[in-house]
């Protein structure tokens, strides 16, 4: 593979994504098309054993970013403007993630979809049971012959203690420290606390037969079904996002929901 996987015009920056989790026919094709991005401005960057993913250019009136960069097509700050969307079918799941690097962008679309009822007659939304999930990572190590992971930061919700509401842990291994095993351990046994959200960093190795690269990457989930992920400038990092699904999936720890996950993320 090249160096660049994607040509991506805003790189270097969060991708907002979500999971669809289609229940009759969907493609990434499809997704597109009910977007409104032309046929010519999608593009195929990789396709194997069940797995495609997409990237998509979509020309909008709208402006969904105010920085300094410009992404007028006409270079000029004026509409209209293009913007990056990415599209991860992982077929043998059944789940498509949808990728966008800004948070307005990606509920105007889901907003428009969900408006004209082309996403609900088709599936729903994945999130993650988070809570199930750290349970098991304590009593089973959570790795694969093609990748490690690790919980690189945890956001707990306590509902035991009127005076202290939440709590973040953040560093090397914050499920490996000595505060951590001596009390919440014990209140996420007991129900008395909850992840809300997490951060996980993953590493995989190189697949030469499927031409997957080796990369290393955080993606950061919630409760309510976001996930977001930093793409580096080469893209390839996107491959880390096919083994959060497989992690989630093998573990049982999706459940589906009809509510639009965007809708509870804050304004940027």
């Amino acid at each position: 593979m090249a160096d660049n996987y994607f040509s991506l015009t805003q790189t270097k920056r969060y991708y907002h994504l979500i999971a669809f989790k289609y229940e009759s026919e969907y493609s990434t094709q499809s997704f597109f098309k009910d977007c409104g991005v032309k046929k010519s401005d999608v593009q195929r960057s990789y396709d194997d054993d069940g797995l495609v993913i997409e990237h998509g250019k979509i020309v909008s009136s709208m402006r969904f970013y105010n920085g300094n960069q410009d992404y007028s097509i006409n270079g000029n700050g004026l509409a209209p403007f293009q913007y990056d969307i990415v599209a991860i079918d992982m077929q043998k799941l059944k789940i498509i993630a949808f990728g966008f690097p800004f948070k307005l962008l990606a509920r105007t679309i889901t907003d428009n979809l969900l408006n004209n009822k082309k996403l609900l007659l088709r599936g729903r939304f994945y999130k993650p049971l988070l809570n199930k999930l750290i349970g098991l990572y304590n009593t089973s190590k959570i790795t694969n012959k093609n990748f490690s992971t690790i919980f690189s930061g945890v956001e707990l919700q306590l509902s035991g203690d009127p005076n202290l509401r939440a709590v973040s842990l953040y560093g090397d291994a914050p499920l490996e420290s000595n505060v951590y095993k001596k009390i919440f351990l014990e209140l996420i046994d007991n129900e008395e606390c909850k992840l809300e959200r997490c951060s996980m960093r993953f590493e995989t190795d190189s697949d030469i037969q499927r031409n997957l690269p080796k990369t290393r990457s955080n993606v950061h989930l919630d409760l309510f079904g976001n996930y977001k992920l930093y793409i580096h400038q080469s893209g390839k990092n996107i491959f880390t996002i096919p083994i959060v699904f497989s992690l989630l999936e093998k573990y049982k720890c999706l459940e589906l929901t009809s509510t639009n996950p965007i809708i509870r993320l804050h304004d940027e």
